[in-house]
């Protein structure tokens, strides 16, 4: 049953010309026959199926849900949680890329600086203030880290 059949011919439609034979001729001459001979019964089965499978596209779907569903307070419960997880994540992350734009504006202001052969008092007082803030984002929180 799983032997594998050799064949001569590798192409795909070939072997399936081999194994079926005239089938398929004769299947496509019996519809092209029924096609020209009843072509409004045809028209009127395809729209007859079209119809019915947009009405079973809509329908099933339905009553498959409402049979799942059977406490519509616990189903509001798990849509009011549902995205609560993923927006503290986002956030998060929004938050974590204020700081990195404001630490590299940090650090570009700093080599500027530091660039400089003299240094006035505003300058290392600027210095001062910016060690503090560096330090105030070097301190990780925690709670912050993931599992």
């Amino acid at each position: 049953m799983f032997r594998k059949i050799p064949s001569s011919d590798k192409r795909t439609s070939g072997a399936l010309r081999n194994e079926l034979g005239n089938l398929p001729i004769k299947g496509k001459k019996r519809w092209v026959y029924l096609l020209k001979t009843y072509p409004r019964q045809c028209f009127a089965g395809m729209l007859i199926s079209l119809m019915l499978s947009a009405l079973l596209a809509f329908v099933i779907p339905i009553r498959h849900r409402t049979e799942q569903t059977n406490d519509p307070q616990q189903l509001m419960d798990e849509i009011k949680n549902l995205g609560s997880g993923m927006t503290d994540e986002v956030r998060s992350l929004f938050k974590i890329q204020d700081e990195l734009k404001k630490m590299a504006e940090l650090k570009k202001e700093v080599e500027s600086i530091m660039a400089k052969e003299y240094l006035d008092a505003r300058d290392s007082l600027f210095l001062e203030n910016a060690l503090r803030q560096l330090e105030n984002y070097n301190h990780l929180n925690p709670a912050d880290d993931e599992d």
